[in-house]
Protein backbone atom coordinates (compact mmCIF):
# COMPACT_ATOMS: atom_id res chain seq x y z
CA UNK A 1 0.00 0.00 0.00
CA UNK A 2 1.32 3.48 -0.91
CA UNK A 3 2.04 6.26 1.53
CA UNK A 4 -0.76 8.65 2.38
CA UNK A 5 -0.49 12.20 1.06
CA UNK A 6 -1.74 14.71 3.66
CA UNK A 7 -5.29 15.77 2.72
CA UNK A 8 -4.22 19.38 3.22
CA UNK A 9 -0.83 20.85 3.90
CA UNK A 10 -2.28 22.40 7.07
CA UNK A 11 -2.83 18.89 8.47
CA UNK A 12 0.89 18.14 8.17
CA UNK A 13 1.71 20.42 11.15
CA UNK A 14 4.44 22.20 9.16
CA UNK A 15 2.57 25.49 8.67
CA UNK A 16 4.62 28.41 9.93
CA UNK A 17 8.19 29.68 9.89
CA UNK A 18 11.18 27.33 10.27
CA UNK A 19 14.70 28.68 10.81
CA UNK A 20 17.86 26.62 10.26
CA UNK A 21 19.61 26.12 13.59
CA UNK A 22 23.14 25.20 12.40
CA UNK A 23 24.21 24.61 15.98
CA UNK A 24 21.67 21.77 16.34
CA UNK A 25 22.52 19.95 13.10
CA UNK A 26 23.64 16.34 13.26
CA UNK A 27 25.33 14.04 10.77
CA UNK A 28 21.85 12.71 9.94
CA UNK A 29 19.83 15.93 9.61
CA UNK A 30 19.61 19.68 9.23
CA UNK A 31 17.55 21.05 12.11
CA UNK A 32 14.96 23.85 11.85
CA UNK A 33 13.16 25.53 14.75
CA UNK A 34 10.33 28.03 15.09
CA UNK A 35 10.90 31.77 15.49
CA UNK A 36 10.20 31.58 19.23
CA UNK A 37 13.53 29.78 19.74
CA UNK A 38 16.42 32.14 20.44
CA UNK A 39 19.41 31.41 18.24
CA UNK A 40 22.90 32.88 18.27
CA UNK A 41 24.16 35.29 15.66
CA UNK A 42 24.83 33.85 12.24
CA UNK A 43 25.99 35.19 8.86
CA UNK A 44 22.79 33.80 7.42
CA UNK A 45 20.20 31.16 8.10
CA UNK A 46 17.95 29.38 5.66
CA UNK A 47 14.29 29.99 6.47
CA UNK A 48 11.23 28.12 5.21
CA UNK A 49 7.81 29.68 5.65
CA UNK A 50 4.83 27.43 4.85
CA UNK A 51 1.23 28.62 4.47
CA UNK A 52 -1.79 26.42 5.20
CA UNK A 53 -2.37 25.94 1.46
CA UNK A 54 1.18 24.60 0.97
CA UNK A 55 2.61 27.73 -0.61
CA UNK A 56 6.09 28.36 0.69
CA UNK A 57 9.02 30.71 0.57
CA UNK A 58 12.61 29.56 1.08
CA UNK A 59 15.10 32.30 1.84
CA UNK A 60 18.72 32.25 2.78
CA UNK A 61 22.15 33.62 2.06
CA UNK A 62 23.17 33.74 -1.57
CA UNK A 63 26.70 33.57 -3.01
CA UNK A 64 27.44 37.17 -1.97
CA UNK A 65 25.80 36.76 1.48
CA UNK A 66 22.78 38.74 0.32
CA UNK A 67 19.48 37.06 1.07
CA UNK A 68 17.74 35.48 -1.87
CA UNK A 69 14.34 33.86 -1.90
CA UNK A 70 12.50 31.24 -3.92
CA UNK A 71 8.89 30.24 -3.64
CA UNK A 72 6.60 27.48 -4.72
CA UNK A 73 4.15 24.85 -3.54
CA UNK A 74 4.84 22.16 -0.95
CA UNK A 75 3.18 18.82 -0.26
CA UNK A 76 3.75 15.99 2.19
CA UNK A 77 3.78 12.32 1.16
CA UNK A 78 4.34 10.18 4.25
CA UNK A 79 7.77 11.21 5.57
CA UNK A 80 8.72 13.09 2.39
CA UNK A 81 8.45 16.85 1.99
CA UNK A 82 7.99 17.73 -1.68
CA UNK A 83 9.03 21.25 -2.67
CA UNK A 84 7.96 22.36 -6.15
CA UNK A 85 9.62 25.68 -6.99
CA UNK A 86 8.20 28.35 -9.27
CA UNK A 87 10.98 27.71 -11.81
CA UNK A 88 9.75 24.12 -12.30
CA UNK A 89 12.46 22.41 -10.24
CA UNK A 90 11.55 20.03 -7.44
CA UNK A 91 13.18 18.70 -4.25
CA UNK A 92 12.09 15.69 -2.24
CA UNK A 93 13.41 15.59 1.31
CA UNK A 94 12.76 12.99 3.98
CA UNK A 95 11.80 14.69 7.24
CA UNK A 96 10.92 14.17 10.87
CA UNK A 97 8.76 16.54 12.86
CA UNK A 98 8.54 16.42 16.62
CA UNK A 99 8.10 18.84 19.51
CA UNK A 100 8.44 22.01 17.46
CA UNK A 101 11.54 20.77 15.65
CA UNK A 102 11.72 20.05 11.91
CA UNK A 103 14.55 17.75 10.88
CA UNK A 104 15.37 17.53 7.15
CA UNK A 105 17.20 14.25 6.78
CA UNK A 106 20.40 14.06 4.78
CA UNK A 107 19.59 10.60 3.43
CA UNK A 108 18.03 10.35 0.00
CA UNK A 109 14.42 9.66 -0.87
Amino acid sequence: MGRKVAATFKASGLVGKWIHAHERDTDEARVYVGPEVRLGLSRGRTVYEFGPDGRFTESGPGPTDRTRARSGKAAVDGDVLILKYGDGSERRIRFEFDKGCLRLLRTGV
